[in-house]
């Protein structure tokens, strides 16, 4: 295998030292910092004339990338909130779902009737006006009693449809007690 001939002075690193996995203590060559530029797409600089933002100057000189964009990731409390909508909408529609003349809603009733119920109270600690700590415990107790719900009624029958609508519900309420401070 042979490499190509070196570039002109300051022209970005040829052969093995150019791809990406390798670096100073893997492989010998010529590096950022050492008088060289990096491959663009791997840390160096963007190309000369390139029409999008500068990165910024960070500690040491190394680039930053800029600060929260337009898109930027939804906040824990977003995500909690929407956890707890979509808990009893996934649990509910899991036990109206009817397959091969078998649903929730007649075949384990009153199972059924306290998921529903456990579910909704997800719901209840979105209300403003109450006691956050007050909130936070109903939350915990639903979300306990959900997992219970689970675990004895749910994952049997976790191959079904229904199964995999109420896994997901139970999951959005985990999800919105671990946000909701179940961590503190």
């Amino acid at each position: 295998m042979s490499t190509p001939p070196p570039g002109p002075p300051g022209s970005y690193p040829q052969g093995p030292t150019a791809q990406p996995g390798f670096g100073p203590s893997s492989h010998p060559g010529p590096w950022p910092g050492q008088g060289q530029t990096a491959q663009p797409g791997f840390g160096g600089p963007p190309p000369p004339g390139w029409g999008g933002p500068q990165p910024q100057q960070g500690w040491q000189g190394a680039p930053q990338a800029p600060g929260p964009a337009q898109g930027a990731p939804p906040s824990s409390a977003t995500v909690m909130t929407w956890a707890r909508i979509l808990c009893p909408v996934f649990v509910l529609v899991g036990l109206t779902i009817s397959q091969s003349g078998s649903m929730g809603w007649t075949d384990y009733t009153l199972w059924a009737l306290f998921a529903a119920v456990m579910s909704l109270a997800q719901l209840v600690t979105l209300l403003k006006g109450r006691d956050p700590e007050q909130m936070r415990v109903i939350a915990m107790i639903a979300t306990a009693a959900l997992v219970a719900y689970w675990v004895v009624i749910v994952l049997p029958g976790i191959s079904s449809n229904a199964g995999f609508l109420q896994t997901l519900g139970v999951g959005c309420a985990g999800v919105a007690a671990w946000l909701g401070g179940a961590r503190r």
